[in-house]
């Protein structure tokens, strides 16, 4: 096994012009830059691994995700997708200054089906509990 951080890589950094199209597509409320936000997300919970983002984004829809990926391609961007934040192996943080995509308001249940061998409920994202 390697030891040491991953090169960054050829990505662009983020600009301010690339703030104003994430506030655009999901409002200013769900485009984070302050330091609270920042330091959970760029952060695992066992504080064992950290980045250094600048920005967290939290997408309500899939479209508002496609339009950010969009975007980051687009601008070769690199981004990490973040979920509950809780994995044991930091693979939702940021190695360097990628966008942190954060799914945790794409939790809404959109409906149950029941499979001849199983139960399944289908969510936008996440779901945690019940």
């Amino acid at each position: 096994m390697g030891g040491g951080q991953a090169p960054r890589g050829a990505f662009a950094v983020l600009t301010d012009a690339d703030l104003s199209v994430f506030r655009h597509i999901l409002g200013a409320d769900d485009v984070r830059t302050d330091a609270k936000s920042l330091d959970a997300a760029n952060e695992d919970w066992m504080r064992k691994y950290r980045g250094d983002s600048r920005v967290l984004l939290l997408p309500r829809s899939t479209t508002q995700v496609s339009d950010i990926l969009r975007h980051c391609n687009t601008r070769g961007l690199a981004v990490v997708p973040q979920g509950g934040n809780t994995g044991l192996v930091g693979g939702g943080v940021p190695v360097h200054d990628e966008i942190v995509i954060g799914l945790k308001h794409m939790n809404k249940v959109l409906g149950e089906f029941i499979l001849s061998y199983a139960r399944a409920i289908r969510v936008r994202a996440i779901r945690v509990g019940n």
